[in-house]
């Protein structure tokens, strides 16, 4: 099945986010690797899919770099810094920090190496191949990846259920990026050694504190 952020099909789903929500339903557990996010990313995922999931394993591209933290915001929001979305933007960061203040919610980055992976993998808790599936392309965890949001970038991936062969070979390619030594839970900012998640959540109190 193919997926993109832009068709509309009223006999079944062609955006990420509708996939999503016809076929999560059952409880169980979300591993997912993305180059970029946004809050109002998270903040849909909090909305609609936190009553299903038991568990998130995230690993998100490195947004600790040595850039000026005006820049790292605005690289960290660039789905939704417009004026007009002011409002919806403060809204959805707060929402973004409540999924991140989960113990269910564990994040991890990739250094030295640069991640450009779109990945999203349901586990339902029973491991039911009909109710596992996966989504790999090239959406990030974004309103416009996922398909909520107008944007001029054209996104394609591919969706299957747990039965796949290629299921199976994704879940084992995220358990050895998950535990590889270059996915690490901390990073070094000006000299000091945080969490990578608290380093997140830092980035979006500072955005709407600063600016």
């Amino acid at each position: 099945m193919l997926l993109d952020n832009r068709s509309i099909n009223k006999n079944h789903p062609t955006r990420v986010f509708e996939f999503f929500k016809k076929y999560l339903k059952d409880q169980g557990k979300i591993n997912a690797v993305t180059g970029y996010f946004s809050p109002s990313g998270l903040a849909r995922f909090h909305e609609h899919f936190d009553e299903f999931v038991t568990e998130y394993n995230l690993i998100i591209g490195d947004l600790a770099t040595a850039e000026s933290t005006r820049e790292k915001v605005y690289q960290l929001l660039s789905d939704n810094i417009s004026l007009k979305n002011g409002v919806n933007s403060l809204r959805d960061s707060e929402l973004a920090i409540k999924f991140l203040n989960q113990d269910k919610v564990k994040v991890k980055t990739l250094k030295p190496n640069f991640c450009h992976a779109k990945a999203y993998l349901f586990e339902e808790a029973s491991k039911d191949p009909q109710k596992n599936f996966y989504v790999v392309g090239s959406s990030n965890m974004t309103e416009a990846g996922l398909g909520l949001k107008f944007s001029s970038n054209i996104e394609l991936n591919t969706a299957d259920f747990g039965g796949s062969n290629d299921y199976k070979e994704l879940q084992e390619w995220f358990q050895e990026l998950w535990n590889h030594s270059y996915a690490r839970e901390e990073v070094v900012i000006e000299g000091k050694k945080i969490s990578f998640k608290e380093y997140l959540i830092s980035l979006l109190r500072d955005y709407h504190k600063k600016y």
